[in-house]
């Protein structure tokens, strides 16, 4: 009887010690690896010194249409994106500081504003529908976003959003320039 139950006591823990091997096996071979990569094709440190007076975030959707000689093939998308113009001065270390003997007053030449950056931060295909016989590229997609993009450049210059920049250039100058203990600052815009 001691035999039987050290026997069956034998055989329990082989079977657990099987099973439990057969579940590592299975989960190992079933396992879901992703293998992620990194390569830094680029790392530059720049100093600069660029004052953004505003930033102007914006969306848009843009529609590309395609169709074959007599309409037979046709195919189109609808893209948003959305993109953000920063408007500033470039490089702040082209300004001028002219302080008065007294050290009580000063002026300040700077630059004009000018857009800095446009940047595209986002896009999305919201509808699509591909044609074997006039596809649409997404080089074609990225050449319209870019085009709508420079669209918006041209419109924040047209709309005085380069104006507005320019004046909030002065104040934010001007109240930085104050808390240092000036009692008078001047501001040009060259």
């Amino acid at each position: 009887m001691k035999l039987r139950s050290i026997k069956y006591l034998f055989f329990s823990v082989v079977i657990v010690a099987a099973a439990a091997f057969g579940f590592m096996t299975w989960k190992k071979m079933f396992e879901v690896k992703i293998e992620r990569t990194h390569q830094a094709l680029t790392n530059q440190v720049l100093q600069v010194a660029e004052l953004t007076a505003i930033k102007n975030s914006y969306s848009d959707i843009i529609s590309i249409k395609k169709s074959a000689a007599g309409g037979m093939a046709k195919s189109y998308a609808i893209i948003k994106f959305s993109g953000v113009i920063r408007i500033g001065v470039e490089d702040l270390t082209k300004s001028k500081v002219e302080i008065s003997p007294d050290g009580k007053s000063v002026e300040i030449t700077i630059q004009h504003c000018s857009i800095i950056d446009n940047t595209l931060v986002s896009q999305e295909v919201f509808d699509e529908k591909k044609s074997l016989f006039v596809p649409i590229t997404t080089q074609e997609i990225f050449d319209e976003i870019n085009m709508a993009m420079a669209d918006y450049g041209l419109a924040a210059e047209r709309n005085g959003l380069v104006k507005e920049a320019d004046e909030r250039l002065v104040e934010l100058v001007t109240a930085t320039v104050k808390g240092f203990g000036f009692e008078k600052v001047q501001v040009k815009l060259n």
